[in-house]
């Protein structure tokens, strides 16, 4: 399963795993503050070799399904300079 968290800038508000089918929380807007100006920190405690194992697992239409939390995730990856 990929995992990924967020902070909102502005309130504060966190949460460590969420529903990456939700794509309105991908898209910067606090679910508490309701602030949609990009300040939304997003994060995973994923590694590349589990990370790549959970894209194996998918097939087409749940890899486009999820493309926003993919590209997300693999940018906090590169980042945090995780290369296992």
């Amino acid at each position: 399963m990929l995992r990924l968290g967020y902070e909102c800038a502005d309130c504060g508000f966190s949460e460590d795993d969420f529903g990456i089918d939700n794509e309105w929380m991908l898209v910067g807007q606090c679910p508490r503050c309701g602030d949609h100006h990009g300040n939304m920190m997003y994060m995973t405690d994923m590694k590349i070799g589990e990370f790549v194992e959970e894209l194996a697992k998918m097939d087409e239409k749940d890899i486009v399904k999820r493309a926003l939390a993919i590209k997300i995730i693999a940018e906090c990856l590169v980042e945090d300079g995780e290369t296992k």
